[in-house]
């Protein structure tokens, strides 16, 4: 699924509105690239693209080497199903948590997916004021549910501050 670039600030988080929670995330597959969710596309090549605010469509790995930081291979896969999908829930714990980036740019790759058998529950109230989720894998409880599902491919420093957040 294709979409155009947008600024994060257009993507509502739930940690300033939290009647919102999750909140709204894009459609597929994106990359946060410093204030821009850009569409990352996933075909049938080996490797994903990017589409750029310029227009062009790159390797994601072209960019990420472009802006001195770690490629897909370099990177961790964290599963995200709640607030953390979210492009301006993960730049504001980015800045809350002190990111520090080994390259010129903040970039957090999200590919898009679902999971069979699984559903998210509320378990209890955050520090944000909103309830928060987990995620429920059991077949006997969940039947044949999807759910939608992003997972985060984090550098070193992003794996720190998803955990600490």
């Amino acid at each position: 699924m294709q979409y155009e670039v947008s600024r994060v600030d257009h993507w509502q988080p739930a940690r300033r509105r939290p009647e919102t929670y999750p909140g709204d995330s894009p459609a597929g597959s994106y990359l946060l690239l410093g204030e821009d969710v850009c569409p990352v596309i996933c075909d049938d090549r080996d490797a994903p693209d990017v589409l750029t605010d310029g227009g062009d469509v790159m390797p994601l790995d072209t960019v990420l080497e472009g802006a001195g930081l770690p490629t897909l291979a370099d990177r961790v896969a964290v599963l995200a199903y709640g607030g953390n999908r979210n492009p301006a829930t993960l730049r504001i714990k980015l800045a809350n948590y002190g990111y520090v980036g080994s390259g010129s740019a903040i970039a957090l790759p999200m590919l898009r997916g679902t999971i069979q058998a699984a559903d998210v529950a509320a378990c209890a109230l955050s520090g944000q004021g909103y309830l928060y989720g987990d995620l429920l894998v059991d077949p006997l409880l969940v039947g044949e549910t999807t759910c939608d599902i992003w997972v985060a491919l984090v550098d070193a420093d992003q794996l720190r501050v998803l955990h600490d957040s």
